[in-house]
């Protein structure tokens, strides 16, 4: 049996794989929501099933998959460095794009049959959040996925 916390670790072990590869950055991926937290941070957390139907789902799959967020936070939105390393998280074209840490193992290691997002930009944009302590706004993005767990 395949639970949420064995899907949310899978994708965590993932993203955290492919960064470790590229950047010397200490990047804090998290499967769970949490309070405090040094930037830069990602958070996967279970979200709302809009956008999920019947028609997405495969055999033995019930309304197409598990509705994920993954929210990225980099640092004070007046940061021009935390800007433009959410751009970097964001673009599917740098190392640090978490689009191509999803698609290095739609399978997550053989839990899932398939990791699926929007067409297009699949990013909410740039949105401002308070940061940990209060003293300010940090910037970050969120992108829903579905993962199609895999059944045996």
């Amino acid at each position: 049996m395949i639970t949420l916390n064995d899907i949310t670790d899978a994708l965590v072990g993932q993203i955290e794989h492919v960064f470790s590869t590229v950047t010397d950055i200490t990047v804090h991926v998290e499967g769970d929501l949490f309070a405090v937290a040094e930037t830069p941070y990602i958070t996967i957390f279970p979200t709302a099933s809009n956008g999920l139907d019947r028609s997405s789902g495969a055999f033995g799959e019930l309304y197409g998959g598990i509705p994920l967020t993954i929210g990225v936070r980099t640092g004070s939105a007046a940061s021009v460095e935390a800007n433009r390393l959410l751009k970097d998280f964001m673009d599917d074209e740098h190392p640090l794009s978490i689009v191509n840490a999803l698609d290095y193992d739609r399978t997550l290691g053989g839990i899932a049959t398939t990791i699926g997002w929007g067409d297009g930009w699949p990013w909410s944009g740039f949105s401002s959040f308070p940061s940990a302590n209060a003293d300010g706004e940090i910037v970050g993005s969120n992108m829903a996925i579905v993962v199609h767990k895999a059944y045996s």
